[in-house]
């Protein structure tokens, strides 16, 4: 529904049933795998994805969540459950100050495949795109190099703190590229994907899980997560702009509390010592 979970979300449910947080940043992402893709497949059909953004966000995103996983792995438990609740406060009040993208009734049907028309007058580094949404067309450009910029900065925060990294890279989509808010939840998906493998492989390198572990906790995860990301892929669609970023923002602020706490205890013990 909103183009995240696997890491703002899943790594502190799996941190509060008491799972080490490394361990818990390995599942979330091995995790994310499986729930992405579902998540595209769905997203592809209803019309909710910029596939050539996705793509340009997904490249730049893989190598970089190489270099977060081996980040991620050297650092203590308590400092990155820190970090998470921080990046956590910087994404909330980011997206709390983002305008929604403007629109215009649609007037004539859409081109290009599903929800899309064909990009005019494009250049090598910025395309036009055209996106409709419940009846809606919406007008963005794509930067090739602030996209990639984008996609590699997610990426390494994904590798870092076991994060789909939708919850960033939503309010980014919407932020400066000005994507509707259902196509920067479907458009992310690919992206995270990408970057959820990469960064699984990182923390299994590292040593952070095993395979034979990631196959015996996350199986029961993946199981609900299927039936869930395709419940709320529809959902995102039934849901307004305006909707999707109260339940978003209110997401947001519950996980912020929960890992602010570990962060606090670990602030208090510093400053004890």
């Amino acid at each position: 529904m909103l183009g995240a979970g696997g890491g703002f979300v899943t790594v502190p449910l799996l941190v509060a049933i008491g799972l080490n947080v490394h361990i818990a940043v390995s599942l979330s992402l091995s995790y994310y795998v499986f729930i992405a893709a579902a998540g595209v497949v769905r997203h592809l059909r209803q019309g909710t994805v910029d596939l050539p953004l996705g793509v340009l966000l997904m490249v730049p995103g893989i190598l970089a969540a190489q270099v977060g996983s081996q980040l991620s792995h050297r650092l203590p438990s308590k400092a990155l459950e820190l970090l998470v609740s921080m990046l956590l406060v910087s994404v909330l009040v980011f997206f709390a100050t983002v305008r929604t993208p403007a629109h215009e009734p649609q007037a004539a049907p859409v081109r290009e495949g599903p929800g899309a028309q064909p990009a005019v007058a494009a250049s090598r580094l910025r395309f036009p795109r055209v996106r409709s949404v419940r009846g809606r067309v919406y007008h963005y450009t794509v930067s090739v190099p602030r996209v990639s910029v984008i996609g590699a900065s997610v990426g390494f925060v994904s590798g870092l703190f076991g994060v789909g990294g939708g919850f960033i890279l939503v309010p980014m989509l919407v932020g400066f590229v000005h994507a509707p808010m259902q196509v920067a939840v479907g458009t992310d998906l690919v992206a995270i994907t990408g970057n959820a493998i990469s960064g699984t492989i990182g923390h299994i390198l590292a040593g952070d899980i095993h395979v034979g572990s990631i196959v015996r906790m996350a199986t029961p995860l993946i199981a609900g997560g299927l039936v869930g990301s395709q419940l709320g892929a529809r959902a995102c669609v039934i849901f307004s702009q305006a909707r999707l970023r109260l339940i978003f923002n209110g997401l947001l602020v519950s996980a912020t509390l929960y890992m602010g706490g570990a962060g606090l205890g670990l602030i208090s013990a510093v400053s004890r010592g």
